[in-house]
């Protein structure tokens, strides 16, 4: 979503009417806040209520695949160290047996 018209600001609070890149239908902002962040990170990850993507062209649902699937590889490289440190135990106890 790009911001089309900014209707209200005060300081660096604003509202906003946005615009979708992809279908050209607009939806109002409420809670704007007017710094880098918000341009960068906040913005471009709304997502238009018509079409469903946001800034990058992703619908909510590859969004969330996407950070399921960053989550499942660091849970699986947990698990993998998990394991070799109960084999490492495991070895450890037979040798004092």
């Amino acid at each position: 979503m790009k911001i089309h018209e900014i209707t209200w600001q005060h300081r660096n609070d604003f509202r906003a009417i946005l615009k979708c890149e992809h279908c050209q239908s607009q939806q109002d902002l409420i809670d704007g806040y007017s710094d880098q962040n918000y341009y960068s990170e906040v913005l471009p990850k709304i997502v238009c209520v018509s079409c469903g993507k946001d800034a990058y062209g992703e619908t909510n649902w590859q969004v969330q695949a996407k950070q399921l699937t960053a989550k499942n590889k660091q849970l699986e490289a947990k698990l993998a160290i998990a394991k070799n440190e109960i084999t490492e135990l495991t070895n450890e106890l037979k040798n004092r047996n």
